[in-house]
């Protein structure tokens, strides 16, 4: 615990003051999701980049991994687990998954493909028994 308190009074404040801060904060949730206009600003913030390049930059300024990830990743999920969804789920899943295809780079997918790799040969690696005696021995 991060507080301590040695009489009622000093709690009682301390309540007080979170009862204070809670309705600052609720009084600025209700303000921020007020209106349907504001409410979609909210959602769309999120999607805002601080960059200022525009979409042809951008798509020119990536690596062909991260461009071709852009394209496959929503085909692929659409195609193998949201077969049977319905189209608003398949329209989220596209938005989402471009989005997060944009950090799919060449240094991520081979940072990925070491660690599989290294899976593999951690199993698979056997040393040679060791029986103490040096196979170039001189032992006549």
């Amino acid at each position: 615990m991060g507080k301590s308190f040695s009489n009622i009074e000093e709690i009682r404040t301390e309540i007080n003051a979170l009862k204070v801060q809670i309705y600052q904060r609720e009084s600025a949730i209700q303000q921020r999701f007020s209106s349907p206009a504001a409410v979609f600003k909210t959602i769309g913030s999120l999607f805002k980049s601080d960059n200022k390049k525009s979409f042809f930059e951008d798509l020119i300024g990536q690596d062909i991994i991260t461009n071709t990830s852009r394209v496959l990743l929503p085909l692929l999920l659409n195609h193998s687990l949201f077969r049977k969804s319905s189209f608003i789920t398949k329209t989220l899943v596209t938005i989402f998954s471009q989005k997060a295809a944009e950090k799919v780079d060449l240094d991520f997918l081979s940072a990925v493909l070491e660690k599989i790799e290294g899976l593999f040969n951690k199993t698979g690696a056997k040393s040679a028994p060791d029986y103490g005696i040096p196979p170039d021995s001189e032992t006549y």
